[in-house]
């Protein structure tokens, strides 16, 4: 199973890992690798103030997307608690990021 995150706020993912995450992992005694940080995806928008007149003045803003990925084993007797770990991660899920969960049993 591969869990990855997404948010605009790297600082969010951080607190999960400590608070949530990794107290959970040890709890359960799943043993999985390290966090792996993925390239920075960054998006820049440019809107006029203006739709006619002063084309030249406009705001641009930009919308940066940080992703992290945690891949943990799939062995058989391990089934049962990586699926009470699965549903313990989407019910405590905080706002601000996004879990997308790969390869599910």
């Amino acid at each position: 199973m591969i869990l990855k995150f997404k948010t605009f706020n790297h600082k969010i993912v951080q607190l999960y890992l400590i608070k949530v995450l990794w107290p959970l992992v040890d709890y359960l005694n799943i043993t999985c690798k390290l966090p792996v940080n993925k390239p920075l995806q960054s998006k820049s928008f440019i809107i006029k103030k203006s739709p006619h007149v002063n084309s030249k003045s406009a705001e641009e803003f930009k919308l940066m997307i940080y992703t992290l990925s945690i891949s943990l084993p799939t062995i058989s007797n391990l089934i049962s608690d990586l699926k009470k770990f699965r549903i313990y991660i989407l019910f405590n899920l905080k706002t601000g990021f996004t879990l997308h969960i790969l390869k599910k049993f």
